[in-house]
């Protein structure tokens, strides 16, 4: 086979082009990529290091008692009780809401060092700021536990509805 000037250029150029590529892969592998691969083994080796080092937030009965003792912490002492419903009551009193009386059934929850009051009370008020009393009661620092709530046509003024609500909360004894 014999191969012409013209093709014989053809090969050579091609072959100079293809050892120029390899040149310039090699050396931007050399000074670019490989560097950057070490850095990032080393900062994997750092990463994995460190999360074995990390002790696992165990889920179990230390866990579960640290959570419990943080929310005794915040529970006001029964003491307190007079100046809690003050708040509520303050609550409904700016909201317009009228509460016109509320029995209150204190039990003590065995063996926990804890009171549990229960508080039935009629609140009579417009939608809007019923709606936006029991968003505040469940949204309230305070542990307050809505266990019963029915709605039904208001005593007052035209457009009002009442609702009787029953609400737990829980004090220290």
């Amino acid at each position: 086979m014999i191969l012409s000037l013209k093709s014989l250029r053809y090969m050579i150029v091609f072959w100079i082009l293809a050892a120029g590529m390899l040149v310039s892969d090699t050396a931007v592998y050399l000074y670019y990529l490989r560097p950057a691969e070490n850095l990032l083994a080393r900062i994997e080796s750092e990463y994995q290091m460190k999360r074995a080092d990390r002790k696992p937030e165990i889920e179990g009965p230390d866990k579960k008692a640290r959570e419990l003792k943080a929310v005794y912490r915040e529970l006001p002492r029964w003491e307190d009780f007079t100046r809690v419903m003050g708040e509520v009551y303050n609550k409904a009193e700016r909201l317009n809401l009228k509460i016109e009386s509320a029995s209150y059934q204190p039990s003590p929850v065995k063996d926990s060092g804890l009171v549990q009051v229960t508080v039935t009370m009629p609140v009579t008020g417009s939608y809007a700021d019923i709606k936006r009393f029991v968003y505040d009661l469940e949204t309230s620092p305070r542990l307050f536990i809505i266990e019963n709530l029915s709605l039904g046509s208001g005593k007052g003024q035209e457009g009002d509805i009442s609702l009787k609500l029953t609400v737990a909360a829980h004090f220290k004894g």
